[in-house]
């Protein structure tokens, strides 16, 4: 690990903040800290500081936590969506079937 702080930084994505830190083999680490902005984001990136400078390795440090993220979609609510794409409109018109 650099001496480098590293920074409080925007997941655009899911709105989270985030801090990407580097392990000593080079391979990065990502740490979400909450929403963007919020007192429980700053609280964490404070914690993660902290726990940097007693030396604690990077998965141990606390405050990780996975990016909030939308509802997930079904199969079901893919395909129909899907289906309803192919059979709308096309430039304007309706997508209608070639006679073969």
């Amino acid at each position: 690990m650099s001496k480098r702080i590293p920074s409080y930084l925007f997941h655009k994505m899911s709105g989270q903040a985030r801090v990407v830190m580097t392990r000593p083999d080079g391979t990065r680490h990502t740490i979400y800290l909450g929403p963007y902005g919020s007192a429980e984001s700053k609280e964490r990136y404070a914690e993660v500081i902290k726990g940097l400078s007693r030396g604690t390795p990077v998965e141990e440090v606390k405050a990780t936590r996975s990016p909030a993220t939308t509802r997930s979609l079904s199969v079901n609510e893919v395909i129909l969506a899907y289906w309803r794409t192919a059979r709308g409109t096309t430039r304007g018109r309706t997508a209608s079937r070639r006679p073969n």
